[in-house]
């Protein structure tokens, strides 16, 4: 679910101003297809745009899906790519784009999205934690388990001891 390619293009005028393409999964004969058909989609989107907000577009090409994400500064910014593409990393893709001056190489580092995702990254880093705390838990509970089986097999303790420990027990329960 790589990117495929940046298009920036005049608001006014609707001259191409920018063009970045990273056509690399596809053979060397399809990417003149493929390039052109961007081109004309990137067009034909900025023909129908109606508002200034960040805009979701799909277009079928061939066996593929290619979608569009259409951000309005001074200039149509048009950022192509595979469906599976996370809108968050596209939206987060135009705005750094607003701001660099290596286009090209953003676009490669951008290929991967998941390194890019902090909700994602958060999201393991949350699953990992609960993990350690579900180990620690069940490990301090059979602790627990076997501090009680002592107590009661032990014959060392007095009774009252024993009833010291049980109520003191109960008393910790809460927290």
């Amino acid at each position: 679910m790589p990117l495929y390619s940046l298009v920036v293009t005049n608001i006014h005028t609707e001259e191409v101003a920018q063009k970045h393409f990273h056509l690399s999964e596809f053979s060397y004969f399809q990417r003149k297809p493929i390039r052109e058909y961007i081109m004309m989609i990137s067009k034909e989107v900025s023909k129908r745009l109606q508002t200034y907000d960040f805009q979701v577009f799909e277009q079928k090409f061939n066996e593929m899906t290619i979608t569009v994400f259409v951000k309005i500064y001074n200039e149509y910014a048009y950022v192509s790519c595979g469906k599976e593409y996370p809108v968050n990393i596209a939206n987060k893709f135009l705005s750094e784009c607003r701001t660099c001056h290596d286009i090209e190489g953003l676009l490669k580092d951008y290929q991967n999205p998941k390194e890019h995702d902090i909700l994602d990254s958060i999201q393991k880093d949350l699953k990992e934690t609960r993990e350690i705390s579900v180990k620690t838990l069940n490990s301090l509970l059979e602790r627990n388990e076997k501090l009680e089986d002592l107590v009661k097999r032990s014959s060392e303790l007095s009774v009252s001891s024993k009833i010291f420990y049980k109520a003191a027990h109960k008393r910790n329960k809460c927290c």
